[in-house]
């Protein structure tokens, strides 16, 4: 999940990088069903069938490389792959108690199991759904009074930050918008982005207590700048091809208050940035229309 995109785009890369990770295994899964399928012949039993279906799976793992995983990895991998699931299916937003959420497991347990579910969908799903709605709604209430106040803790913590990193580092400048910045190498400053460009760029994304929350690492990300927070959008142009800059945001011209995985809303953010690369977008021109140059 990168933090590059628009704001209306934070859940949306959340959920890519689910399927992604679901996709490779759910693939194969499906490839080998097929191939059991194919295999088993008709009237054999459900413990036949499974067998056969291990059989089937077992011949295509044994002729491909795999990756081995320790334990600790693939428990971790689970773990991340049910915390995805809990924070995109909604459930986050319910605000339930510690048994309320023992239950909603014990339901995905039953399902692993086999078993049925406690009542039948089909008499119940409207009192579900409005029971869901009821419960979303009483928490929204209660989460935005919260939301409220971190972000202006966080505001202030942010500015009080600022305000004593300006009078230590007079290197430090800051733009008319409130955006303050760090130039470290310029780079070539005859070749700027203009909103309207891609970049290419090697980042690190940090709060003011000094904690990552999210990195290129040893690669690089590319994307347009005008589909990013605005800070993000004006600090990049600042700096040259080559160089690199320290950008100090906030909360206003990056995510607000919107409280978001390793992001706490009214947050003041810090990127380290290197601009490695820009790609220009050409206008496109309009296809003339040969009949419009007739004569009549």
């Amino acid at each position: 999940m990168k933090l590059f995109r628009e704001l209306t785009n934070i859940g949306a890369s959340v959920l890519i990088g689910a399927g992604c990770l679901m996709g490779v295994e759910t693939d194969k899964s499906a490839e080998s069903e097929i191939k059991a399928e194919e295999k088993t012949p008709r009237g054999t039993t459900n413990v036949e069938a499974k067998e056969i279906a291990n059989k089937v799976g077992n011949e295509a793992a044994n002729t491909e490389v795999k990756k081995v995983f320790t334990e600790e990895q693939q428990a971790n991998f689970l773990k991340t792959y049910g915390w995805v699931t809990f924070m995109q299916s909604g459930v986050k937003n319910l605000g339930l108690s510690t048994k309320e959420v023992e239950q909603v497991i014990n339901g995905v347990q039953m399902a692993a199991r086999g078993e049925e579910a406690p009542c039948a969908l089909g008499e119940v799903m409207e009192d579900l759904q409005a029971f869901l709605q009821e419960k979303s709604a009483a928490y929204a209430k209660i989460h935005q009074v919260e939301i409220k106040a971190i972000a202006e803790n966080n505001r202030k913590a942010g500015k009080a930050y600022m305000e004593n990193l300006l009078k230590t580092k007079p290197s430090i400048k800051t733009t008319a918008t409130g955006l303050a910045y760090e130039t470290i190498t310029a780079g070539d400053e005859s070749q700027k982005p203009s909103e309207m460009d891609s970049v290419e760029i090697r980042y690190t994304g940090r709060l003011i207590d000094g904690k990552v929350f999210d990195e290129s690492k040893d690669k690089t990300v590319t994307f347009p700048l005008n589909g990013v927070v605005p800070g993000i959008k004006e600090g990049i142009q600042l700096v040259g091809k080559g160089g690199k800059i320290v950008l100090y945001i906030p909360s206003e011209l990056g995510y607000g208050e919107f409280d978001i995985p390793s992001i706490p809303a009214g947050s003041h953010l810090i990127f380290d940035v290197e601009l490695v690369n820009i790609l220009k977008n050409e206008a496109i021109k309009p296809v003339e229309n040969p009949e419009s140059s007739k004569t009549s």
